[in-house]
């Protein structure tokens, strides 16, 4: 079932002209999420994207509490991340990149129709329901924010969707209206980060994983390991070690981009 309630298409209402382009042969590997900046229903966001006095922009789709508008058909690129729009379907959230948590919160409504829009276009595209950040937007396959083209393609000043949006909640979330199966990471070929090699990412998540384990075992005592396990770390454990180890887990979640949810750290 569709999440899509209504249909706005993003035209210039003076010369017919749509505002999307085709995707000159792109493969969709990127679901971005913006925040509106303004309008606060997706019939304002889709008036604003028809008016003929408003810059030549456009999203796929736009999110309120109540409805999911579509604006762009997804076989056509839509225009709102330069030069990341080809290989993307983007979504605009009718909210402000200065929420915090307690504004995101107090809408329950565009959270949970987020979650239900990534979990369909994730679904739709074979697109794995991982975060990604900057740099690995460039070359990557998941869901990222606006902000994250801006710096990882440096490309214009865009910062949404801010720093207190739930985008991780939105991920788990989707990753459950799915059926809580993320396997579509099988499917998914990457380079393992400590071997070189080309590797499916559930594969280098296991690989990663008894790295760790082997790691720890090596260099912590049996104390520390145990407070890792319980997800805290003690005092009796010295500063030092303390320090290697946050880390070494940074860098286990950087290489996995994962936050640390399939480690267990």
């Amino acid at each position: 079932m569709s999440t899509i309630t209504k249909t706005i298409p993003a035209v210039n209402t003076a010369t017919g002209k749509p505002r999307y382009s085709s995707r000159g042969g792109a493969k969709v590997r990127l679901l971005i999420l913006h925040t509106m900046e303004g309008a606060r229903t997706v019939d304002a966001c889709g008036a604003w994207f028809r008016n003929p006095a408003a810059p030549n922009a456009s999203s796929h789709v736009g999110i309120d509490d109540d409805d999911t508008a579509l604006y762009v058909p997804y076989e056509f690129s839509a225009w709102t991340a330069a030069s990341a729009n080809p290989v993307a379907d983007q979504a605009e959230l009718a909210a402000f990149a200065a929420w915090t948590p307690a504004e995101w919160d107090a809408h329950a409504g565009l959270i949970e129709r987020t979650a239900q829009w990534v979990a369909e276009r994730a679904k739709a595209r074979g697109i794995p329901l991982v975060r990604l950040r900057d740099q690995q937007t460039k070359t990557g396959t998941g869901v990222c924010m606006h902000v994250d083209i801006t710096r990882g393609w440096g490309v214009g000043t865009h910062t949404d969707c801010g720093a207190s949006f739930p985008i991780d909640r939105i991920i788990a979330r989707a990753i459950q209206i799915n059926g809580g199966d993320d396997d579509v990471l099988k499917d998914q070929t990457i380079t393992n980060p400590v071997s070189g090699q080309p590797e499916t990412l559930d594969v280098t998540i296991a690989y990663l994983e008894e790295r760790v384990v082997e790691s720890l075992k090596a260099q912590l005592p049996a104390l520390v390991a145990k407070a890792v396990l319980d997800s805290t770390l003690t005092s009796e454990v010295d500063h030092k070690t303390q320090g290697t180890l946050r880390q070494f887990i940074g860098w286990i979640d950087r290489a996995t981009n994962l936050s640390g949810k399939k480690l267990g750290i």
